[in-house]
């Protein structure tokens, strides 16, 4: 037809958008309008005519022909059977992308209508998943391509959005695509299928990866807000993909705030819009989806810093290494800053409250990572109210992934660790049910974690003996000295330990643990050896309540054992504990029979300084 009849007219301009928005939601519609080449050759003849170009005001009739064409397109080719070069027979889209083709999409993207520009980055797009023979592919991977696409991020300006809008329509009242959401997932698309590799590279020296950074920081003067949820998502992968790859540094790159922008997408108030956003194709996991992304992201320099923490300890690190270290501290503080940890804790409320169970798995490992990482993220967390009872409990609920309790017994486990300042909030979050429950875990990472984070809530002082003892911990913790996991035995004793250091309240409870700790004097690691010394020791500490029992049970005798047989670092852990029982005339007496007398005067003769420091702790004591 020629312009300003057939589809150019106002009747067919309405008739192409009404089977472009109806092809839009309808896959099947797709697959046939796919399979049908007498409806597919005379639209791709429309677009190699000249139609009046668009504007911003004008997106209608004639100078929108292009763009709707195109749009119709990209949803038929989204819907093709992928990857592979045409079946032997086939009349449809697939069996028409050669190298004309190519050529048409490729002079398209010259355009300087920008909605024609837009609409060819989205079918360029889904042709590259069906196009077996990568004659796309091949040439989208050149220079001249890339900079018409970067064209397109650099000139688009905010007036065009009316015009895509009036072309693309709407969801509920949003707009179905941003301007921008086709250079995004073109982009998306041909580093999938290039690898990383081979696109990288020309993706950095195009100019167009800080183009895309520009485009994702929405505070920087005339922003164009040109991406929707779906255009975003796919930003997003590319960022991911490139950063992931080795390309850290990339997120500091002075000038394009890159990693401060990623930062603010997890402002309450946007991801809030976001979950508003209807659900559309490329976007199916909507906010959460999108969390993922970006956490995904923020991870990269931490994962970067700990595999060149694994090599450090291999070799001397380079200048280079240095200079990456400088890069990594440079992220840390950027997070600080940007208040990350309270917009973790925000993404952690939304994603409880949401139907997406995984979704909570990064926003917990990033904040336990984060905590551990530094004291600063640690206030930040409690100050962003993370140990909330509901907000605590929930996360250490029955039914929640195994590495989402993990995460967050870490979290509150560094924060025990770190101040006896973080007792009383933990204390108000009032998890002591869900710890009683977790000590029986069917997991053994879970078990062990629990009893680590017991060991740390006893570790400064005796505050929350008494909580302890009331919520009937000990009981399950003394379990745990028998678990099969050599990791939650080693946690156990160094639990049992702490509860019996700062003073003797909890040692009647503590009582049937002890032929256990005798036990493990034996165990093969030998941390668990060194933590069950050191608990027999600390339960002769504050009192002789329990001297009777550890007598009996043959914990003296083992101790001198130790003494006398173990490595050096055993020993030191050894003579301590019997100093402690020293003190007291029956286990004195127990001792000298035992031959103790004697080989103190041999260890007078040891050059280790701890030992020499203990003897004369014993011998202040006698």
């Amino acid at each position: 037809d020629e312009p300003g009849t057939g589809v150019g007219s106002s009747n067919g301009f309405n008739a192409l958008k009404v089977l472009l928005h109806t092809a839009r939601w309808s896959a099947p519609l797709c697959a046939e309008l796919g399979r049908d080449r007498a409806l597919l050759s005379p639209l791709l003849a429309v677009l190699a005519r000249e139609w009046p170009a668009s504007t911003s005001s004008d997106a209608t009739g004639a100078s929108a022909v292009k763009p709707t064409v195109l749009l119709l397109l990209a949803a038929i080719a989204a819907a093709q059977p992928r990857p592979g070069p045409a079946p032997a027979g086939s009349s449809g889209l697939v069996s028409m992308l050669d190298e004309s083709l190519v050529s048409l999409l490729l002079s398209l993207l010259k355009s300087t209508d920008m909605l024609v520009v837009s609409a060819c980055t989205r079918l360029c797009a889904h042709v590259l998943d069906i196009d077996g023979e990568r004659l796309l592919l091949s040439e989208l991977s050149q220079e001249q391509p890339l900079k018409y696409v970067r064209r397109l991020l650099s000139t688009a300006t905010a007036g065009a959005t009316g015009g895509m809008r009036a072309i693309d329509g709407t969801t509920f009242g949003h707009q179905f695509a941003g301007l921008l959401d086709g250079p995004a997932v073109l982009l998306q698309r041909v580093l999938e299928h290039a690898g990383h590799g081979a696109f990288v590279p020309q993706l950095l020296d195009s100019g167009l990866w800080e183009q895309l950074s520009y485009e994702l920081n929405a505070s920087l003067p005339n922003a164009k807000n040109e991406l929707s949820p779906t255009g975003l998502a796919a930003a997003l992968k590319v960022v991911g993909d490139v950063v992931g790859g080795g390309q850290v540094r990339l997120l500091l790159t002075p000038g394009h705030q890159l990693l401060p922008s990623l930062i603010a997408l997890l402002a309450g108030s946007h991801l809030e819009r976001l979950a508003d956003w209807p659900a559309a194709p490329g976007n199916e996991g909507g906010v959460y989806g999108l969390i993922t992304q970006l956490l995904r992201i923020l991870c990269a320099p931490l994962d970067h810093q700990q595999q060149q923490h694994q090599q450090q300890q291999q070799q001397e690190p380079s200048a280079a290494e240095h200079e990456q270290q400088q890069l990594l501290q440079l992220a840390q503080q950027i997070m600080l800053n940007q208040q990350l940890m309270a917009k973790l804790v925000g993404c952690m409320l939304l994603c409880l409250a949401g139907p997406e169970p995984h979704s909570l798995e990064l926003p917990v490992n990033l904040v336990s990572r984060l905590v551990v990482l530094d004291t600063a993220f640690a206030r930040q967390y409690i100050e962003s109210g993370g140990l909330e009872a509901v907000t605590l409990n929930s996360l250490l609920a029955d039914g929640r992934p195994t590495n989402v309790i993990v995460d967050a017994l870490v979290t509150v486990s560094q924060l025990a660790r770190i101040s006896k300042d973080n007792y009383q909030p933990i204390h108000d979050a009032d998890i002591y049910g869900a710890c009683r429950r977790l000590l029986l875990h069917p997991a053994a990472v879970v078990r062990s974690k629990m009893c680590n984070l017991i060991g740390n809530l006893c570790k400064h002082s005796a505050l929350l003996y008494g909580e302890i003892e009331r919520a009937q911990l000990l009981q399950g913790l003394i379990g745990c000295c028998t678990d099969p996991d050599r990791t939650t035995r080693k946690f156990a004793c160094f639990a049992i330990g702490n509860a019996s250091f700062h003073s003797d309240r909890l040692y009647n409870a503590l009582r049937p643990c002890i032929p256990a700790l005798v036990q493990l004097m034996s165990d093969a690691e030998e941390k668990t050896r060194a933590n069950a010394a050191g608990a027999l020791g600390n339960l002769a500490r504050n009192s002789e309540a329990l001297c009777d029992e550890l007598i009996s049970a043959g914990a003296v005798a083992k101790l001198l054992e130790t003494l006398q047989q173990a490595p050096i670092a055993e020993q030191r852990l050894a003579l301590f504990s019997l100093g402690n029982f020293f003190n007291y005339p029956r286990c004195k007496a127990v001792l000298n029979e035992l031959g103790f007398a004697q080989l103190l005067k041999r260890l007078e003769a040891e050059r280790d300084p701890t030992i020499q420091k203990y003897l004369s702790r014993i011998r202040k004591g006698s």
